[in-house]
């Protein structure tokens, strides 16, 4: 059991060989039938391989077990025994792995969220859906105009110092009228 790397609420089976050599004819029995929460409730089987021909050092099989905050409360078991047996590189002796997988230790954790380019990509998703949705025209959406920012910019500066201008005229001229006789 693991969480997932998209997100840690997600836990994930994983049947992975930590050998130095190939694992062939990897069966994996897990005790009580692994099972999974449905959204809305109820529960659906995890479908797991009867056999894998082969797992190379590293390589590893994984399948989405179960989402942890729907899981809290559904009446699934929390303890499973599981065995994985599997015969040597050369294919002649046979081994086997207990394991026992607890859903008690995910159950109460606390976890943050990393988001990566799984996240990336799903709001670059979001931004495309949203622009689709914009048209250019009398009824809104987007539109876009261009102007010469340092024309305008300079009119601008005139109008004002042409206001000022004015302004200041005014200022004189009542000065200039209250202090006549």
């Amino acid at each position: 059991m693991e969480p997932s790397a998209i997100d840690p609420k997600f836990v994930d089976l994983v049947l992975r060989n930590l050998g130095t050599t190939a694992a062939r004819d990897v069966e994996l029995t897990i005790s009580p039938t692994v099972q999974r929460s449905v959204q809305g409730g109820g529960s659906e089987d995890v479908w797991l391989p009867a056999t894998l021909p082969v797992l190379v050092p590293n390589q590893e099989w994984r399948t989405h077990w179960d989402f942890t905050p729907n899981r809290v409360g559904a009446g699934l078991p929390d303890r499973y025994e599981a065995e994985v047996a599997y015969k040597d590189s050369q294919g002649k002796e046979r081994f086997s792995t207990p394991s026992v997988l607890d859903w008690s230790s995910y159950k109460g954790r606390m976890w943050m969220t990393t988001y990566g380019i799984h996240d990336i990509g799903k709001a670059a998703r979001e931004v495309s859906k949203t622009l689709g949705k914009w048209t250019e025209g009398p009824g809104g959406g987007l539109g876009v105009f261009a102007r010469d920012g340092d024309a305008k910019d300079q009119r601008r500066r005139e109008q004002t110092q042409a206001w000022r201008a004015e302004q200041a005229a005014e200022a004189q001229g009542q000065l200039d009228q209250e202090s006549s006789p």
